[in-house]
């Protein structure tokens, strides 16, 4: 993609007027229903093969050139080491640093990760505590060893849907390689803006694309999820565009920082 090419998408607004929330709508606000906000049988159809691509990239996929190498299975030690390097890297896009012991100043308390894959990226992180919820959840427990339901280390995991999370009870939300998994963005970014309510920060990395890829059906620019997210009353206070997630032609990744404007 050109870089003028790459501003225009990142400058592609939405025709759709602006609306900004009431702090006294005991969902903050966002009961909107624009058009595009409405799931069709042609998304859920897509999602549905989307889900499939996903259980088959981790359950033969990833498995087969990463967790068994040299001709054994790695530790699950060894897997969730791999995964907190991830994190490490996830978080410190960012600009959080995160220290040798795995703490951080900034990075601390309540998370929720959402589409945390068979492994979150923070099992080893000090000071935190985890739900870590992915659609697939109970797949991934039933067929890979390195992964399974309930608690472990720092983390909860669930296949809890992001509809049935409450609001305001984290103060981080993380939001890696998903956004363009979904049904629908747009719905997926409702429910990410009510959960974070306004005590928690959303970090949103994902890919944008001009077009569909297997697993990842879902089209839309940096600045359409901006202008989504303000006309909601949520504020981005870190925002920049770099290296996608996946090699697609076209494809670059947007990395977004998003709390509640005050």
């Amino acid at each position: 993609m050109s870089f003028q090419k790459l501003l225009n998408s990142m400058f592609k607004r939405d025709s759709t007027k602006p609306k900004l929330v009431s702090d006294s709508d005991e969902t903050l606000g966002l009961k909107s229903t624009e058009g595009d906000e409405q799931l069709t049988a042609d998304q859920k159809q897509v999602w549905e093969q989307s889900q499939k691509f996903e259980l088959d990239f981790w359950t033969k996929q990833w498995t087969a050139s990463f967790a068994e190498k040299n001709g054994r299975k790695l530790t699950i030690d060894e897997i969730i080491e791999n995964r907190q390097q991830a994190g490490r890297w996830f978080l410190e896009s960012f600009g959080i640093c995160v220290r040798g012991d795995l703490s951080s100043d900034t990075f601390v308390g309540n998370v929720l990760e959402v589409g945390c894959g068979p492994v979150g990226f923070f099992e080893k992180f000090s000071h935190i505590d985890v739900h870590g919820i992915d659609s697939l959840m109970a797949q991934y427990a039933s067929n890979l060893f390195f992964s399974s339901l309930g608690q472990r280390n720092n983390y909860s995991y669930s296949s809890t849907s992001l509809k049935d999370i409450r609001s305001n009870e984290y103060d981080w939300i993380v939001c890696s390689n998903v956004l363009d998994h979904t049904e629908n963005y747009k719905l997926f970014l409702k429910e990410m803006l009510r959960v974070a309510g306004k005590r928690g920060s959303i970090l949103l990395v994902t890919d944008c694309r001009e077009k569909s890829e297997p697993g990842h059906a879902q089209i839309f620019s940096p600045g359409q999820v901006i202008d989504y997210v303000a006309r909601h009353g949520y504020y981005i206070d870190f925002c920049k565009v770099g290296q996608p997630l996946h090699a697609d032609e076209g494809a670059f990744g947007l990395y977004a920082k998003i709390r509640r404007a005050h």
